[in-house]
Formats: C-alpha cells, structure tokens, sequence
C-alpha cells in the first residue's frame, strides 16, 4: 500500500524522541462558520482579507455549481486530475452524475426511503415529498430530509469539509462525519437565526436574517467541519461521509452558485468559491503494510496493522498518517474510531551511549499530561523469524499506560542493537502498539 508522505506536519501527535507515537486529538463539540454576510462596511474600510488555506496531505475534492456545475479532484500540486460533470435533472428529477469521484444521495424519514437528490438554479438538496399540487427540490427541509455526500476517491479521506451552504431562515443543520458507513467523532452544527440562538447556544452564522435569500450572497454561510488547515491543528477525525439534516429550517448545498466572498483563500488553480473537501493522504486496513517513511537524518519506519483488533471486534480501514522527522516519529488517526486496532511498528533509531544498557529508552506520549513514559519489553511476544507478529494474550485493563482513555499500551517485542563506534548505537526495534493518545482541547 503507498502512503504518500505530508507536506505538512500540523497537527501531528509526537512520538517523542526515542519514541513511538500514537495519535488523535482535540474534541470539537461545534462546528464553525464564517458567513458570506458580514453586516454593511463602510466604503473607506476595506473588508478584511480571508484566510489562507494551507496544503492537505491529499489534496483536495471541490464542488462547483452555477455556471459549471461539477466535482473535481485536485492533488497537492498541479492541475485537476479527474472530474465529475453534474447535470440537473428536467423539473425536479434526480441530478445526473457518475459519482466517480462524489456520491450524492437522499433519503426522506429513514434511509428505507430513498429520495432524488436534485440540482436546480446552483442548490442540491433531496427531492421531498409533494404536498398539495407541488414538493419542496433542491433543498433539505427539517426533521424529514437528509442529504449524503460520500467520497468515492481510491484511498483519500476528508480530514476536513468547507461547505457553501444557503440557509433558509433560522436554522439549525447537523453534520454526521462516517468513515466504512459508521459515524465517527463529534456530530457539527451549523446555527443561524435568532430563533435558534434564542435556544441558548450563540448563533454561528447569521444573527439577525430570519429569512432565506436565494438569490443572495446574504442567504449563504460557509460552514467548516473538523478543523481545516487554516483554522489550527488536525483533531485526528477522518470521514469518508457526510450526512447533512435540518432540525429547524432548511438549506441547500452549494458550489459559489451566488455571489458573496468565498471565506477563505485556495491555492491557484482550485474554484475560489466551491465547496470542498480537504483529504488525508490514505487508510490501513486490517492486515496491511506501509511503505517505509523517513530516512537518512530521519529514523525510518514501517508500520503494519494487524489482521484482528485487540478485543475481536470488527476491523475497519482507519484513517491515518505516518511521518518521521529526526529521531521522532508521528502517528495520527482518529480519536475514538477503531480504538482496539493493534499495529507493529518498525523502527531504526541512531542511539547515543557507550553501552546498551545506556541508550536513551524509547518513549511513548499518551497526551494526557503523563508526559514521556518508558516503552517497556512485551512479557509474551509473537515472534516468528525475528519478526514480531502480535502477543500471545492482548493487553487488559491491568497492562493500561494511560488511564485517561480506554486501553492505551506499547511494549518493544523485538529488538536488535548494533555499535556505530564510540558513543553511538543502531537500534531496529519492533514496537506493538494498541489505544489513542488522548488529548482534550
């Protein structure tokens, strides 16, 4: 399996020095916004710059509707590399697309209802039930309606989402992040309108418009979910999947369809105004083997995940990404997804010391405010060949390193240690490693 290696190492959960690092990070409990409408400037005061997007790991999935209407797919450098026409459908009938590389479906009630998903005037939405002698297109409408986005990319993931969403009124829209179809980390809310920050929870877009503008940009807020390259570090949640729902009001998807500012600067060459994806390098499914990252002044690294999860439950691909940089490596997946995965890693550290016995230990960091802990030896490793494949008897509640989270242990199966010369040691260790490091913030 290819890991690409980041450009970037936001956000990265050390391994510290002589040690091996697990991942994950910050809860986030809302999502945030920034609207397109931001009150009336005065003509002397020009508006204030928008922030500038940095570079995902894997590059980018954007959505335009308006005069293009498509989804394109952007590595991390140069042009699109595939694209995705969008048609609308004749009246209110289902958009026409191949979901190459986006899936766009709809469902009224239960997912047992499926429902059209429509493109009309520059919004999608779900094609709703008739009343009287006409049905809602191309938005999704409260308590009834939900509208799914899935990214069908052969190996990325979303670390983050940048939506362009047209508010219909006050409303309250509710994001469900999925990764294999299971929903993953905190839900995210969109709030707009006084009558939803009327229930105690500030509104994130606009507080004074009770109304829906179709026709513009006063209609429209830009809504991000997880935490994009400009808004600070990755918190660790990764998603194949969005399911967007109103529990009051409505709204509709859109790509820059109308005016307003886009929110946030992209690199040249990307749709200023889409809507869009920002995309993890890869997963690990259950059984495979990375490519090796690092080397020369940068400790090389292997990791395989394990055929089985610690406790036996169901193996799913988690999301993940691998860096090494120095003599610390960077492991990071989501937080509370596929917690009991089990995975080996394979490290070469250059050690200072005389002796063996006086190498600097290898450390792992739970983020918990413990700090660095020494990665003890595992009692009872599986090692066939001089390859660690597992331990004989999972880690229980007695072998825990970190309290703060579940069960959080490393232990070294196998090792082996060669003399550089006067004051240095190359040490090939074979980690076995279960849990998330844990962090709140």
């Amino acid at each position: 399996m290819n890991t690409p290696q980041p450009t970037s190492t936001r956000g990265r959960k050390r391994l510290v020095r002589t040690g091996l690092i697990a991942a994950a990070a910050a809860t986030l409990l809302l999502g945030t916004a920034i609207s397109s409408a931001n009150g009336a400037v005065p003509t002397t005061v020009a508006p204030p710059a928008p922030p500038v997007a940095g570079t995902p790991t894997g590059g980018w999935l954007t959505l335009e509707t308006g005069a293009v209407n498509r989804v394109a797919y952007f590595p991390v450098a140069g042009p699109a590399a595939a694209t995705q026409p969008l048609t609308a459908g004749a009246s209110c009938q289902q958009l026409a697309t191949d979901s190459s590389l986006l899936g766009f479906g709809g469902w009224v009630g239960n997912p047992s209802s499926p429902s059209a998903v429509a493109l009309k005037y520059g919004s999608i939405g779900v094609v709703g039930t008739a009343t009287g002698t006409s049905k809602s297109c191309a938005q999704v409408n409260a308590l009834t309606e939900k509208l799914d986005l899935t990214i069908n990319l052969d190996g990325p993931v979303a670390s983050a989402a940048f939506l362009d969403i047209e508010v219909k009124g006050s409303s309250r829209i509710v994001a469900t992040p999925k990764l294999g179809g299971v929903p993953v980390g905190p839900q995210f809310q969109l709030l707009t309108g006084s009558a939803v920050a009327g229930d105690g929870i500030p509104s994130s877009c606009r507080t004074n418009d009770d109304y829906g503008n179709d026709d513009h940009e006063t209609g429209n807020c830009r809504w991000a979910i997880s935490t994009p390259t400009w808004l600070g570090p990755d918190d660790g949640q990764y998603f194949d999947s969005l399911t967007l729902e109103a529990t009051k009001g409505a709204f509709s998807l859109e790509g820059g369809a109308d005016w307003g500012r886009p929110g946030v600067t992209l690199p040249v060459g990307l749709p200023p105004k889409a809507s869009f994806f920002e995309l993890a390098a890869d997963v690990i499914k259950c059984g495979e083997t990375t490519d090796q990252v690092g080397g020369g002044n940068d400790a090389p690294v292997i990791l395989t995940r394990l055929e089985t999860n610690a406790d036996d439950s169901p193996c799913l691909p988690v999301a993940f990404s691998l860096t090494s940089e120095g003599s610390e490596v960077h492991f990071v997946k989501p937080l509370d997804f596929q917690i009991p995965a089990q995975y080996i890693f394979n490290v070469t550290w250059t050690k200072a010391g005389n002796l063996v016995q006086q190498t600097l230990p290898t450390t792992v960091d739970w983020e918990s405010g413990l700090g660095d802990i020494a990665i003890p030896q595992c009692l009872l490793p599986e090692v066939t060949g001089g390859v660690l494949t597992g331990l004989q008897t999972p880690p229980g509640p007695g072998d825990d390193q970190d309290p703060a989270a579940g069960i959080q242990y490393a232990c070294i199966g196998a090792a082996t240690y060669t003399s550089n010369g006067p004051g240095s040691w190359t040490a090939v260790e074979q980690i076995y490693l279960t849990g998330d490091a844990y962090m709140r913030g």
